[in-house]
């Protein structure tokens, strides 16, 4: 069932702000269709046999969550929502962004994965996204009371609205969403750039203070050892110095709210919390991002430590051939053992 969504758009014609509708799915909605369809199908594809299990390993800061009922637990499916960006075409690119339950005991990633929206960036600006995140926060929020609306998020009747779906939807008012189950919003993943996007992150790895969570800043901006953040020099005391001053909830909202900017929709949603919800996806930013920088500091700091020879010569000379002697015995290491490793360039 698709709801559409009035959003503001780029005019390609003059630059200015527009309105068109998107597409979107809501959860409340698919949840409901999903567990009317197929009850067997449902608790599969939501991992509902691992709930209770999930809330003992993973529940911790769940006791703050508005929506949360520890009674209950083990009926308390909780959401992640996951977004990025991707080519279509030379001229434009789109955003999709998923939903799963963050439940995976025994259940297919590609099963789990449900599509919400796709949107074209070429057109898109920041109050695009802003708005289709606001009523996906009322989507949630729906879930979490186990209850089909009825009104829309601006109080509109379902028979005032009038668009399409709008009949169906006035037909199932106030039904049970998915019989004894709820849902709530409780993680959000992404690379490093959906995250700063979807959240409006003032803190980002574009900035000099580079870090969401804690107060670490970019080395080339501060002389300040206990500021310095760098794969190569955060050693323990650093890491013991960031993990005493992280930054809080409170302190990201307060942010937007002294400089009279409205708080984003995701960061504003019920049991959002900086620390908690945000995780990292870790295709993204291990296998693809700080598993790259990581492995290459520990080589600079192997041949630092004349792991691949010494040589007489200046410290740049003597650190390019080590490097080189570093990069022909990882070759010919994994052409012994019939590894591949694309992308690997000696610079």
């Amino acid at each position: 069932m698709v709801y559409w969504v009035e959003c503001p758009v780029l005019n390609p014609k003059d630059g200015s702000l527009t309105t068109t509708l998107v597409p979107m799915v809501m959860p409340h909605e698919l949840l409901f269709l999903l567990w009317h369809m197929s009850q067997p199908l449902f608790k599969k594809v939501m991992g509902c046999s691992g709930l209770e299990r999930f809330w003992k390993l993973f529940g911790e800061g769940a006791e703050q969550h508005p929506h949360f009922q520890g009674t209950r637990c083990e009926y308390i499916i909780p959401f992640r929502l996951w977004g990025d960006d991707s080519a279509h075409s030379r001229t434009d690119s789109f955003e999709a962004v998923t939903m799963t339950s963050a439940v995976h005991f025994g259940v297919s990633h590609w099963v789990s994965r449900l599509l919400l929206a796709m949107v074209s960036l070429k057109n898109a600006v920041k109050q695009t996204h802003q708005r289709l995140y606001s009523y996906l926060v009322w989507s949630f929020t729906l879930c979490s009371t186990g209850k089909m609306p009825a009104e829309d998020l601006n109080g509109n009747t379902w028979a005032a609205r009038g668009q399409d779906g709008d009949a169906w939807r006035a037909s199932v008012a106030g039904l049970d969403i998915c019989g004894d189950y709820t849902a709530l919003f409780w993680e959000l993943s992404g690379d490093l750039k959906w995250q700063k996007e979807a959240l409006d992150l003032p803190y980002n790895y574009s900035k000099a203070e580079c870090c969401g969570i804690c107060t670490a800043v970019s080395i080339d901006t501060t002389n300040d050892s206990n500021l310095e953040c760098s794969c190569l020099n955060f050693d323990c005391e650093a890491e013991m110095y960031h993990t005493q001053n992280l930054r809080t909830q409170a302190d990201l909202i307060l942010w937007f709210t002294s400089r009279g900017l409205p708080v984003p929709a995701l960061i504003g949603a019920p049991g959002f919390d900086i620390q908690r919800t945000v995780v990292l996806d870790l295709q993204h930013c291990h296998a693809l991002g700080l598993c790259h920088r990581c492995c290459g500091n520990l080589i600079v700091f192997l041949a630092e430590n004349n792991y691949f020879g010494t040589f007489p010569s200046d410290f740049d000379t003597r650190m390019t051939l080590r490097l080189r002697r570093a990069y022909s015995e990882f070759y010919k290491w994994t052409k012994q053992h019939g590894q591949q490793c694309f992308g690997l360039t000696l610079r």
